[in-house]
């Protein structure tokens, strides 16, 4: 019998005053709206950081500056968002994916090595759920062979403990709708290069602004999700969805899109409003006591999640990486659509849907053996794991958890 209440996958990291402040900025007369901020120089230099629209957006801002010849690779950890592969593509570059071990979510040295050639520019890695790859051995390749290193940091905001790795040429991280200490949108980014910067700083003056009123209906948008994310109120929702006969999967997927797929280019070649940038600054600014609670407790959670699931067939990505704070719990298991129908029953809304992928599966080029050994992505599920959630619920999810996969062997 399924479950009246459902636990939502992923709530907005976002406060009801937050939201209020922010849309009291976006439709106050542009006169009187407050001035943003500054980035906290004790997170990272103020003097090297850029706010832009989003992380595609400062991608591709920093590709345009940068003017590689066509031809070009760029070496990528192959889990991440098509986004990405298709701005690498767009600029005449060729991505060049080496792949993630799962327990430590990082790329071996050795498949980089390999995957280095003469056209060799760049190298870009993204942390993946919550967790630090170790950049030291990146860093060192890119040393010898003269290329830049760029860390897509989207789903590893921690607050001031990490800006990146002090060697890096570039750092993305991303404030957009589901991510910790979200702005609905925005990006900051740390460019270490100061003519790099001033480039990208004059390529984006030539962008047109985001419209005020577009980032006030995101933030009304997003006030409606948030108030509909309590479990009692998710679950009508989602029943309703289904009534409709609309499937609430793809539907609460898509919802968390960013950019129109058909106008792509001109959707991210935009400058954030004042607005956007100012609700940004607040929340970074103001990530503190309270807020670094709420990470231990999402780490708290992913760890006990996995403590209590250390003998089962259940597997969690990244599990070996002592940095995962878990933004996403992420669970690797056979018969994956089994185990979402089971968790919806009982109340808890995982899913197999990501907006990742696996740029190797891209190619042809890879032996049969090879793509079975890098498929993990396509077994993993994603928990409705939140720093909110009640110790009941926690012990539950284990016991359902447990329970099914007990049946299933």
């Amino acid at each position: 019998m399924e479950y009246e209440a459902l636990l939502a996958r992923k709530r907005p990291d976002i406060s009801w005053k937050d939201l209020a402040c922010g849309m009291a900025n976006a439709i106050a007369p542009e006169s009187i709206s407050r001035q943003p901020a500054e980035i906290p120089n004790q997170w990272m230099p103020n003097s090297e950081s850029l706010v832009c629209l989003s992380v595609r957006s400062g991608l591709h801002l920093l590709l345009q500056a940068l003017n590689l010849p066509r031809g070009s690779e760029v070496i990528v950890t192959s889990i991440t968002i098509p986004d990405i592969l298709t701005i690498i593509e767009h600029h005449g570059l060729i991505p060049i994916p080496v792949s993630i071990e799962p327990n430590y979510l990082e790329p071996l040295s050795t498949e980089i090595e390999n995957a280095v050639t003469s056209k060799t520019r760049a190298i870009l890695v993204a942390h993946l759920f919550g967790s630090r790859i170790e950049m030291q051995p990146i860093i060192n390749i890119s040393n010898r062979i003269g290329s830049l290193v760029i860390e897509d940091c989207a789903q590893a905001f921690v607050g001031y403990e990490y800006a990146g790795h002090e060697e890096t040429d570039a750092v993305l991280f991303s404030f957009g709708p589901i991510k910790t200490a979200t702005a609905l949108g925005g990006a900051v980014l740390r460019i270490r290069n100061d003519s790099l910067r001033k480039k990208m700083r004059l390529v984006q003056s030539t962008y047109p602004i985001q419209g005020r009123l577009h980032y006030a209906l995101r933030l009304l948008k997003y006030t409606f999700l948030k108030a509909a994310s309590t479990s009692l109120i998710y679950g009508i929702f989602v029943r309703l969805l289904r009534l409709l006969g609309v499937d609430h999967d793809s539907y609460v997927s898509r919802m968390g899109h960013s950019f129109d797929r058909q106008h792509f280019f001109s959707a991210i070649c935009r400058k954030p409003c004042k607005a956007l940038k100012w609700l940004l600054l607040r929340r970074i600014n103001r990530f503190d006591h309270e807020d670094l609670i709420r990470l231990h407790r999402r780490r708290r959670i992913g760890r006990r999640l996995s403590r209590c699931l250390i003998n089962s067939s259940l597997s969690f990505p990244g599990s070996m990486n002592c940095t995962h704070t878990f933004w996403i719990v992420a669970v690797r298991v056979k018969q994956s659509s089994r185990l979402v129908h089971v968790l919806r029953n009982a109340g808890f809304d995982a899913t197999t849907k990501s907006s990742l992928c696996d740029a190797i599966t891209r190619t042809d080029k890879k032996a049969p053996q090879e793509k079975q050994w890098r498929s993990w992505l396509s077994e993993t599920i994603f928990l409705p794991a939140d720093p909110d959630m009640s110790a009941h619920s926690l012990r539950r999810m284990c016991r359902v958890l447990r329970s099914s996969l007990s049946h299933s062997t």
